[in-house]
């Protein structure tokens, strides 16, 4: 009888436990919010800064929000470095012009909340990204602990120097640091 089927009986013994799963859910949403919070404090600031503003094309006055408002233009980081500063500023014009302006005196709500959405959904890519980051390493940890267990050796690719090596199946953190495993 292979080793495996000591552990795994049936399908259900791969099932995750309602707690585990709870677990994991609540440490997500705890992490969410703690990536986000500058973010929030960011927007809180953009607020304070253009408090003393009647108009949405204030804004354009106070050169301190522009990262701000290009962020609220639905403009990413990587977009910048293919955009020009005209090119940025016609962005926010028409943020202006087709947000802005419409929703009255409630600009600044309107540049706020479609900030914390374009922002939002670079936390839910942050959050796949660690998520799936987290899964890998724990996966790795169970295979390492079941090899020394056995007393096996593995052999890893080290994600920065992209060499092999033996790993140390004892050592603390060696997980985050592996591209392959033989």
């Amino acid at each position: 009888m292979p080793i495996l089927n000591r552990f795994i009986k049936s399908a259900e013994s791969l099932i995750t436990t309602h707690e585990e799963t709870r677990a994991g859910f609540l440490s997500i949403a705890l992490e969410k919010n703690r990536v986000g919070d500058p973010y929030v404090k960011s927007a809180l600031a953009f607020k304070a800064m253009v408090a003393h503003t009647h108009h949405a094309e204030e804004l354009l006055t106070i050169p301190e929000v522009r990262p701000f408002l290009i962020t609220a233009a639905g403009l990413s980081e990587k977009s910048l470095s293919y955009l020009n500063e005209d090119d940025q500023t016609m962005a926010i014009q028409e943020l202006i012009d087709k947000f802005l302006k419409p929703a009255g005196e409630y600009y600044i709500d309107e540049a706020t909340f479609r900030y914390l959405l374009i922002k939002g959904d670079a936390v839910g890519g942050t959050m796949r990204n660690k998520i799936g980051a987290l899964g890998q390493e724990r996966l790795i940890r169970a295979i390492f602990s079941s090899m020394s267990v056995r007393g096996l050796r593995c052999d890893r690719l080290n994600t920065d120097s992209k060499r092999w090596g033996v790993v140390d199946l004892g050592a603390a953190g060696v997980e985050s640091n592996i591209k392959a495993l033989h």
